[in-house]
């Protein structure tokens, strides 16, 4: 099950290091929106702004898979994450 995360500090660690301002918006909701599968201990999360979304944390079919609706730019954190896209494509 998909969560939007209203605490964006739970998953904030998950997006270190990655330089990116859609993200630093998603995570100051100031727009957009971070999505989760664990509300409690969140391991991935996807930053959905306008029509890119952010994939973060250990890869997730779950995230990937429930991808919003329409055009969507799907960007990877890294490799795994770019596997994990690959499945479904």
């Amino acid at each position: 099950m998909l969560y939007e995360l209203a605490n964006t500090s739970k998953a904030a660690y998950l997006f270190e290091g990655w330089e990116e301002t859609l993200i630093y918006s998603c995570l100051q909701r100031v727009m957009g929106k971070i999505i989760i599968t664990d509300l409690e201990s969140p391991k991935s999360a996807m930053a959905y702004v306008g029509c890119f979304a952010f994939y973060a944390g250990e890869p997730d079919r779950e995230l990937v898979i429930n991808k919003p609706e329409g055009f969507v730019i799907m960007v990877p954190q890294n490799k795994a994450w770019e596997a994990c896209f690959e499945e479904f494509e």
